[in-house]
């Protein structure tokens, strides 16, 4: 929880980080909205998220102790959030996903070889693991596993779950 009119300080994001690291889910309240004078919320989730960007996966919900605003919908989203970090995806369901992306937007090409995943599967929940399973697992851009779990957070519903992805070469385990 971070006060709204204050924003996030330094002890704030050395929570959010060890958060993070940890592998937690994690909501953030932004609480004393009430105090704020005719604020635009995208804008001020927008600076948040310039400051620290892994908040961009965090759902940010606006609360007022003092207005009783949105209590008990942090409580239900702190709740829905614990259930879904625990959640077993079935593999033909993120192999469907994995085609989608790679349809859509393949990899570029790194020194004429063409980095493609044949298939991947959930190694564990809680934190959520995925192993993609491809050619050349050292040529992935960073960039490129980021928009994945982009899509995996969008098609899934994994807004403040940390996700990780651990690229392997087919047929190894």
């Amino acid at each position: 929880m971070i006060d709204a009119s204050i924003g996030l300080q330094r002890e704030d994001l050395a929570v959010l980080d060890y958060v993070i690291k940890e592998g937690r889910s994690c909501i953030l309240l932004i609480n004393k909205w009430d105090l704020m004078e005719a604020p635009d919320v995208d804008v001020y989730k927008g600076d948040l998220i310039h400051k620290f960007r892994p908040i961009e996966w965090i759902p940010l919900l606006l609360t007022s102790c003092i207005q009783k605003k949105n209590i008990i919908k942090a409580l239900e989203l702190a709740y829905k959030t614990k259930i879904r970090s625990q959640a077993v995806l079935k593999t033909p369901l993120i192999n469907k996903l994995i085609k989608h992306i790679q349809a859509t937007h393949p990899h570029p090409r790194v020194n004429k070889a063409q980095p493609k995943i044949y298939y991947a599967t959930q190694l564990k929940a809680s934190p959520l693991v995925f192993v993609l399973f491809c050619n050349k697992p050292k040529v992935f851009k960073s960039e490129y596993v980021r928009y994945i779990e982009r899509c995996f957070r969008k098609e899934f519903g994994l807004e403040g779950i940390p996700i990780s992805f651990q690229l392997r070469p087919r047929g190894k385990r």
